[in-house]
């Protein structure tokens, strides 16, 4: 057997070794298993999302010890693939952004960007490698250190791209290089210094320049024009300006929505309902279904099953789903209703355009400052939900007292769950109607109701509440438990949560800034509604795409390459280590001493 395939055989079995010893929970051994393997980065990244899946499921089972211990590996796991890429990102700054989109086939061709936003691993995705590649895929063409005021006016002019306010240069003009390079050489230069100060020389010369400007012109002026029209379309087609663009473009589609449900509202046939206006929403609603649909298939996370459990992790595709299916019924109530019906067409429009303006916080999510402030939100909708769970219990409680003994033998009617609902709920926020309650208003003796079972049964009269002390009393202490314990119960859940978030908030943001980029990246670079132009040509797109920057395969050479580097990183990292421990064991001893 060859060498070569000898060492391949070693590290495969290395690698299944390290995998059998983290399944079997054995630390200690699938530690040293990953110091003699390869591939560093992706194994110990691939144990922390193994350990976390197990961590998950030792806690369902009520296995509490075993979860907390999985757990702790998990993150110890991940930070160990957090410090070599961090030890590669400082050697090789390219080679690291190749080990962050190259495909593993040992791990089933995904990548470490996949695993790292599947499973949730927050430190290893903040780490400067990640972020770094993130804001070169973001801004694409446009350097760094662009504002975005500067992006946003290039948008709307243009010229300041081809007059390289934004784009890097590419190419220099030759005779200043050869002036440099006059400047700069020595008079002991070797061969190759006096080929190219010669050639500078010729090309500077007045007889050449006599002979070749006129093509030298026409060529420079074509190459010019090409790296013009190159740089523009590199612009348009970047992260940031497609998300500048289609937040503009969702702006400018709110104010027709809004224009039109507010004033230009009428059933079929009326006043030529439907307006342009309207239909031109129709057609923005209906390219966002085919985005959606498109964010779907350019997933690359497998089968196509796979990629839609993937694409509905994210709460917002969640709420764009519900902004869809209740547009979608709007548009059909408001064809097939007419007359008095068509209220229900009006106010399902408008709870629509109300979803749809609080789609514009996911906006906010591309900003450092206000993007942790949405994911607060989120996080304190989240701990609403289980405070409702507990307010219902109380307002039902409650509710029926009341209900019981202000209006004894009610109608078996509908109506008498929304009675009951009524007052417990307003009363928490100092609507007390103190006089129903004490059985005071509506009176008799004004002729506002009436205590006659027969005219309130038929509907003729509003009844009248019975007087009942109990009641009062119940009400007391609803306004005490509600306004008192379970508000401030609610209170420091808030402030508990946005500590938390505040806390990791730096973290929160850069995590979440992947599934920003990457839905931006595959997003077409035309805006709803002209994005429909892109997917008519879309069975071509093979001939005009550029190369994909979140997953690439690597040659042979390419992969060497970077097992070269993290074997280098490698030594570093056990450099470090054992510098460590042995600062460790001197403080110890010093101690001891």
């Amino acid at each position: 057997m060859y060498p070569a395939q000898w060492n391949k055989q070693l590290e495969n079995r290395a690698r299944h070794l390290f995998i059998w010893a983290v399944l079997m929970n054995r630390m200690s051994l699938a530690k040293f298993f990953w110091r003699i393997g390869t591939d560093y980065i992706e194994t110990a990244l691939f144990a922390s999302c193994l350990l976390k899946k197990l961590s998950k499921m030792a806690y369902d089972e009520y296995e509490l010890e075993l979860s907390k211990s999985l757990t702790r590996q998990s993150s110890e796991f991940e930070k160990m693939a957090s410090d070599v890429l961090d030890i590669c990102y400082r050697q090789n700054r390219k080679r690291s952004y190749q080990l962050l989109i190259r495909e593993m086939s040992e791990f089933g061709n995904t990548t470490l960007f996949c695993l790292a936003e599947e499973n949730k691993l927050m430190d290893f995705m903040s780490q400067t490698c990640c972020q770094a590649k993130l804001e070169d895929i973001w801004k694409d063409v446009i350097p760094l250190s662009t504002s975005r005021k500067m992006i946003v006016a290039s948008i709307f002019m243009p010229l300041l791209i081809s007059a390289k306010l934004f784009v890097e240069n590419k190419l220099d003009d030759l005779n200043p290089l050869c002036t440099n390079a006059e400047e700069l050489m020595p008079e002991h230069q070797d061969d190759a210094f006096r080929d190219v100060k010669r050639a500078c020389e010729v090309t500077s010369s007045p007889d050449s320049k006599s002979k070749t400007q006129e093509g030298v012109g026409h060529h420079w002026c074509c190459e010019k024009a090409k790296e013009c029209f190159q740089d523009i379309c590199s612009f348009y087609t970047a992260p940031v300006t497609k998300f500048i663009t289609t937040m503009y473009a969702n702006i400018v589609f709110l104010g027709l929505f809004s224009f039109f449900v507010l004033t230009d509202l009428h059933p079929i046939g009326e006043n030529g309902a439907p307006s342009l206006v309207e239909i031109f929403t129709w057609i923005y609603a209906s390219n966002g279904v085919m985005d959606e649909i498109n964010q779907v298939v350019t997933r690359n996370h497998g089968s196509i099953w796979y990629n839609i459990r993937s694409w509905l992790r994210s709460t917002w595709n969640w709420f764009d789903i519900a902004i869809y299916l209740s547009f979608l019924t709007s548009v059909i109530l408001r064809l097939s209703l007419y007359g008095k019906d068509f209220i229900w067409a009006r106010m399902l429009y408008s709870l629509t355009l109300g979803m749809c303006f609080f789609r514009l916080l996911q906006y906010f999510d591309a900003d450092q400052n206000i993007g942790p402030k949405v994911t607060m939100i989120s996080r304190m909708l989240n701990d609403l939900r289980f405070f409702l769970l507990i307010l219902v219990v109380f307002i039902l409680s409650f509710g029926v007292t009341y209900h019981a003994n202000l209006y004894p033998n009610a109608p078996q009617q509908w109506s008498v769950l929304k009675d009951v609902l009524y007052y417990p709920y307003w009363q928490m926020y100092g609507e007390l109607s103190l006089e129903n309650i004490e059985g005071k208003e509506p009176s008799e003796d004004a002729g506002t109701c009436t205590k006659n079972e027969t005219l309130w049964r038929l509907g003729k009269m509003e009844r009248c509440p019975e007087k009942s002390f109990l009641a009062v009393m119940v009400m007391a202490a609803f306004l005490l438990l509600t306004n008192v314990l379970l508000l401030n119960l609610l209170i420091a859940m808030f402030s508990d949560t946005v500590k938390k978030v505040h806390d990791n908030s730096e973290k929160e943001w850069r995590f979440h800034r992947f599934s920003l980029v990457y839905e931006y990246y595959n997003k077409p670079f035309l805006f709803q509604p002209l994005n429909i132009l892109v997917y008519i040509f879309w069975p071509f797109r093979r001939y005009f795409c550029k190369e994909d920057s979140f997953r690439k395969k690597l040659n042979e050479g390419d992969r060497e390459a970077l097992s070269k580097l993290q074997r280098e990183a490698m030594e570093v990292y056990r450099r470090s280590g054992w510098t460590l421990e042995k600062d460790k064991i001197d403080k110890e001893t010093q101690t001891t001493v």
